[in-house]
C-alpha cells in the first residue's frame, strides 16, 4: 500500500484566474481576482488535496531503482503509473521508479480524511499546450 497526497483535479473551483507563473515547485500561483465588486480581492482558483490510498493486489515481484528502501522516512513525489507487459511501473520525481510484476492488474484508489485547500496546483508540460 502507498500512501500520497492527491491534488483533486475533480474539486477545482474558478473565477476566472490568471496564473501567475509556476512555483519553485512548478505549482502555479494564481492571481487573485476581482471577481466580486465588494473591493476586496478574493482568490481567483482555490483547490484541494487529500491523502490517498493506492494499493495493488496480485503483485508477485517488487523492483526499486533509485530508491533507498531503507529509508522509511523519505518522501517521494509519484508523477505516473505506467501499465503494460504484466507489471506497473510507479515514476517519481528524481527518476525514481518501482515496478511492479501483477498476475493480474488490480488497483484500489481511496481518499482518506479530509480534505484541505490549497491556492497552488501542480504544473504540467502539456498544460502549456
Amino acid at each position: 500500500m502507498l500512501m500520497t497526497q492527491r491534488f483533486r483535479w475533480e474539486r477545482t473551483h474558478r473565477t476566472g484566474a490568471v496564473d501567475d507563473g509556476l512555483d519553485a515547485l512548478g505549482d502555479a500561483n494564481p492571481k487573485t481576482g476581482d471577481a466580486e465588486d465588494d473591493g476586496e480581492a478574493k482568490p481567483a482558483e482555490w483547490f484541494e488535496r487529500v491523502v490517498c490510498a493506492l494499493r495493488f493486489d496480485h503483485v508477485t515481484a517488487v523492483q526499486a531503482n533509485g530508491i533507498d528502501l531503507s529509508d522509511r522516512a523519505q518522501m517521494l513525489e509519484l508523477l505516473s503509473l505506467h501499465v503494460g507487459d504484466g507489471g506497473v511501473d510507479l515514476a517519481f520525481a528524481g527518476d525514481k521508479t518501482i515496478r511492479l510484476t501483477v498476475s493480474k492488474l488490480s488497483c484500489l484508489a481511496e481518499d482518506i480524511g479530509q480534505p484541505w485547500p490549497t491556492l497552488q496546483r501542480p504544473g504540467h508540460p502539456e498544460d502549456d499546450q
